[in-house]
């Protein structure tokens, strides 16, 4: 039987009959947990003890209506952006949590919110792109005519969406026309991914089905580099298949990933090359810090490299748990869980120092880290602020 990190991935076919219905049955499939195959996986372990004795509080958490996975805040200068599925979009104070502004769309809402302060981006179930002001005026809205899950990436001079049937379009951010699209022909089976596009300078990397790491040039969408990181092995196309999880990381002049029944490796970032890899499947991602790499494999153990592919530490003690990606705070690791919680490691090796409650709704999508504080959107609508310090 397949681990929970595996099953709670939504399987997509690409073909215009059974698409939606085969999505539909692996999201019953997930929340099922597997008990269609037999019995249901075992329950975790308890949460392991923490080494330290001070608490971690909540800076703060306010309710902002449910989201969708892949649903994110977005953190530009004293304001967090962030957006529910029935066609809200709120800034929050940073330092407060309080709703500052709100925005009532007429569309429900796949995917959101992009923002870089002065340009709100999010999209319609529908698949429109729709712009706003930082005074909440819709600025523009251009339909895709396919599915986003992944939150939009605002640049000084584009709005990047990638759909999930593989198109990656680059809007003006002015008015929304379409500057360029890029698209690979997609295998038949693959991984309902809502992982951030990853912007460097004018490039953006992006983790593609097949276990390819991707380098677009910002300004014509053309790619400077694409690179193979682990071939698909087995008899069945389930077997087979291999995407990239999470978004790539970038560490000094490296762009590292890691994919599902694959491996984990780092590219030289000029040209993709392959400087080592690992045979490591994760379902969740990765994070990097200076010279360590730390990922979640298929079986939710934590484990921590060097940039030379030497394992530093494992962490089995939050298994069957579905951990997102984690990320790294000032020598620290934070993750969440599908029960609702956050836990913080120590980077250096790897030892539980603190967990904290969030309302036992599970993560929209990986933590993200604004100076030296996470913030965290929940599927049933909570946004917190965690400080680390």
């Amino acid at each position: 039987m397949r681990s929970a990190a595996e099953m709670r991935l939504i399987l997509k076919r690409l073909s215009s009959g059974p698409a939606r219905a085969l999505a539909s049955v692996a999201l019953l499939l997930a929340v099922a947990g597997c008990s269609l195959f037999g019995t249901s996986r075992p329950d975790p372990p308890p949460y392991p003890p923490t080494a330290e004795n001070r608490a971690y509080p909540l800076g703060w958490s306010t309710s902002v209506g449910r989201a969708m996975p892949g649903f994110s805040p977005a953190v530009v200068g004293d304001a967090v952006w962030v957006a529910a599925t029935d066609g809200t979009v709120r800034r929050l104070s940073r330092e407060t949590g309080r709703v500052e502004q709100t925005f009532e769309l007429q569309e429900k809402l796949g995917a959101g919110v992009g923002s870089d302060g002065s340009l709100v981006v999010v999209v319609s179930r529908e698949g429109d792109v729709i712009a706003l002001d930082d005074s909440g005026r819709r600025r523009w809205s251009v339909p895709l005519k396919g599915e986003v899950v992944t939150v939009p990436l605002v640049t000084e001079s584009a709005v990047v969406v990638r759909t999930v049937d593989g198109r990656i379009v680059a809007l003006d951010r002015a008015g929304g026309t379409v500057k360029w699209t890029f698209q690979r022909t997609m295998p038949t089976l693959v991984l309902r991914q809502s992982a951030p596009l990853v912007p460097y300078e004018d490039s953006v990397f992006v983790g593609m089905p097949g276990a390819r790491v991707l380098a677009l040039d910002l300004r014509l969408g053309a790619p400077r580099w694409e690179t193979v990181i682990a071939t698909p092995r087995g008899a069945t196309e389930l077997e087979r298949l291999v995407d990239i999880a999470g978004s790539p990381a970038l560490t000094k002049g490296q762009v590292c990933a890691v994919a599902y029944q694959g491996k984990l490796a780092c590219l030289d970032g000029s040209d993709g090359r392959i400087l080592w890899s690992r045979d490591i499947s994760s379902a969740s991602g990765l994070a990097v810090a200076g010279d360590t790499i730390v990922t979640v494999d298929g079986s939710d153990v934590i484990q921590a490299l060097r940039s030379s592919g030497d394992v530093v530490w494992k962490q089995d003690a939050f298994v069957r748990r579905g951990l997102t990606a984690p990320v790294v705070v000032d020598r620290r690791l934070v993750f969440g869980d599908r029960y609702g919680n956050l836990s913080v490691l120590s980077l250096a090796d790897g030892s539980p120092l603190a967990r904290i409650e969030l309302g036992g709704k599970a993560p929209a999508s990986t933590p993200v880290v604004a100076g030296d504080t996470v913030y965290l959107q929940t599927l049933g609508g909570t946004v917190a602020a965690l400080p680390i310090r």
